[in-house]
């Protein structure tokens, strides 16, 4: 999990530019300097000391003397004008301090930070902060992420090249700052938005169970990659700004590892596949991708390894009769559950789901608490209907349904059988009590959500007639 928020400083949690200008053309009334436009003062914005030195005062005898005076009258300037923060600082420390420790790291000398603890009056939440006086940057973060997972906020291409463990440190850009940055893990178009990116984080540390993992990024496409054991890798969480810099993310992940598969995010709700159409069906939840995207995992040598449908298909009316006549033992029970009832017999559908789905592809184990999470964070959005059914007050199967947010037509999200209740009349006795739910709530059409094409479960239901159908796919690499 993460444990620590490193901040670099300028242009990061604060914007200086008024008191650079200010103290240069203060020392060039002063000393005469050769005049300078904003662009050539402001070009040294959030480097260290001596390369200022070096580019504003390098050709004069006293540079040394210049540049510690530049230093004094910015922070002279920044004390007159306390107005330099990003917007709403104190309380987004605030925030962030009850879940992490904060730490600031900057090339700047220690009189520049503690100048911005004092107009920022972060002190409190501020564990620690280093500047050029406490060492390299990259032994700063290597130390602070030797006792857990760091994300570092920074504006400049050279936060992310210090970083010497990118499965432990995790590069935030600050697209607000003062540099254009290519590669990055996560960004934020403003600091506002960093509790929210965190608990994007937070989740995608849940789901991934500590898994050794990195970011593949360029610009903004990017890509995690799951690394597993004997050369095996997953490869998930995808963000895809445009198709030719996705195929740059795609051309670093395939020298990155032997084999290959995904998007795998690896859980029961969020979307473990890539659209393989441009088909808008409006699902929830659904996956992103189209025939773009396909083609460039395609050209750059990914095959499909198993695809999946949303088939949405009417009301089956033979096999339902059929089903009606399904016969069980007097030992099993149903029970159906709706709305917010429907939280309370989780832990139910996580010990079916946990056990009926070992053997399925990509199968991967959660905790009940990270199961429990991702279910109530998804179906906040929907009215959930649970089918349970019972053996001697034993669960042993479910169907997890919902209504369309739009109200089109019922979804049905989960089926799950315990494998020694996998027989047809156990699977029949869901699909009876299932089309019962969803015709008492007026529908006539389901839609099967997310069902892999191997199976062949539902042709006899399709044989009636497929109203609408979106495809998915689940990819593979290998590097022979």
């Amino acid at each position: 999990m993460i444990k620590r928020l490193v901040f670099d400083l300028d242009g990061t949690l604060w914007k200086t530019e008024e008191s650079y200008l200010y103290a240069y053309h203060k020392l060039q009334n002063q000393f005469h300097l050769k005049p300078l436009t904003e662009d050539q003062i402001l070009s040294v914005l959030g480097i260290e000391l001596s390369d200022v030195r070096n580019i504003i005062f390098g050709g004069y005898e006293n540079a040394d003397e210049l540049t510690m005076l530049a230093l004094a009258y910015s922070i002279e300037y920044i004390k007159e004008n306390p107005t330099m923060c990003s917007n709403h600082i104190f309380e987004i420390f605030e925030q962030l301090n009850n879940k992490y420790d904060l730490y600031i790291l900057s090339g700047c000398p220690k009189a520049y930070l503690d100048t911005f603890l004092e107009i920022s009056h972060l002190s409190k939440y501020i564990k620690k902060g280093y500047t050029i006086e406490d060492g390299k940057k990259e032994d700063i973060l290597n130390e602070l992420s030797s006792q857990g997972k760091v994300v570092y906020v920074g504006d400049s291409p050279k936060d992310y090249e210090v970083i010497l463990d990118h499965q432990r440190v995790f590069f935030c850009y600050a697209k607000y700052g003062y540099f254009k940055a290519n590669t990055y893990d996560y960004f934020i178009v403003g600091l506002e938005d960093l509790p929210s990116l965190m608990e994007e984080i937070e989740l995608k540390e849940q789901m991934l169970l500590n898994q050794p993992y990195e970011i593949i990024s360029y610009k903004d496409s990017n890509l995690t990659l799951i690394h597993k054991d004997n050369g095996l890798s997953y490869f998930g969480f995808l963000k895809i700004g445009n198709v030719v810099d996705f195929k740059e993310v795609l051309n670093k992940l395939k020298n990155r590892c032997s084999l290959v598969y995904g998007p795998f995010n690896g859980n029961t709700w969020y979307s473990y596949r890539i659209a393989l159409d441009s088909f808008d069906f409006k699902l929830y939840p659904d996956c992103m991708g189209n025939e773009e995207i396909l083609d460039a995992f395609i050209q750059s040598g990914f095959s499909l390894h198993a695809t999946y449908s949303s088939t949405l298909a009417p009301i089956h009316e033979r096999v339902w009769n059929r089903c009606k006549k399904a016969k069980v033992s007097e030992k099993i029970q149903y029970q159906v559950y709706h709305g917010k009832d429907c939280y309370n017999h989780l832990e139910e559908l996580y010990f079916i789901a946990s056990t009926a789905f070992q053997k399925a592809d990509f199968y991967e184990p959660i905790s009940f608490e990270c199961f429990k999470n991702i279910y109530l964070k998804n179906i906040e959005l929907v009215q959930p209907d649970i089918l349970l059914i019972y053996e001697d007050g034993q669960p042993i199967a479910f169907n997890f349904c919902y209504e369309d947010l739009e109200k089109r037509f019922y979804v049905c999200k989960t089926t799950a059988i315990l494998p020694e209740y996998q027989n047809k009349n156990i699977l029949k006795l869901l699909i009876d009590k299932s089309y019962k739910m969803m015709v008492e709530k007026g529908y006539k059409e389901v839609l099967y959500h997310f069902q892999n094409d191997r199976t062949k479960v539902l042709d006899g239901i399709f044989k009636n007639g497929i109203i609408r159908q979106k495809k998915y796919g689940v990819l593979r690499y290998e590097n022979k």
